[in-house]
């Protein structure tokens, strides 16, 4: 019952959403800290609010989206986990990716200066583009450390080694 999937209008083509899976966890507020059980039992009794409720995202999905404020929100920026697409990868393709209203793995490099996630799962590429030619645009415009976050959810090989390993 504290598991909450959050719909996040996204900015497509066609109509579409982006999601994030929230935990609602209630927490003592702070100006109740130290109070006896028997006195925030009362309190609560009497109708007193003595919690909040803290959102925290799990997981985030971009769905099928090119870059906006949507993305930089909180269920975005603080999540653990983001999936999302990112179809283009060429130089040559940003133009594309506009008109498409998809992500750009220049896209890609700004958002991931904000999203903390550990992990950030790539979907929905090109097919005119292969897993070497996605690789080598994610670490030469990425970066090192940014693109060891980056996993390409098609890319079997590694993920399978990553597994592994664990």
């Amino acid at each position: 019952p504290n598991i909450v999937l959050k719909a996040i209008e996204a900015d497509h083509t066609v109509p579409a959403l982006s999601y994030a899976v929230m935990e609602h966890r209630k927490k003592l507020l702070e100006k109740f800290s130290g109070v006896p059980q028997h006195e925030l039992r009362q309190l609560k009794l009497d109708g007193t609010d003595i919690t909040q409720t803290l959102k925290i995202p799990l997981v985030a999905c971009t769905g099928d989206t090119m870059i906006g404020n949507h993305l930089y929100r909180p269920e975005f920026t603080n999540a653990p986990i983001v999936i999302t697409e990112c179809t283009f990868f060429e130089e040559d393709h940003k133009k594309r990716a506009q008109v498409g209203k998809h992500l750009h793995v220049d896209d890609l490099v700004d958002l991931l200066q904000v999203w903390k996630a550990e992990h950030v799962v790539i979907t929905h590429t090109s097919r005119r583009t292969t897993l070497d030619q996605i690789k080598k645009a994610i670490n030469k415009r990425i970066g090192c450390d940014d693109a060891e976050r980056v996993h390409l959810l098609m890319d079997h090989k590694t993920n399978r080694l990553r597994y592994e390993k664990q």
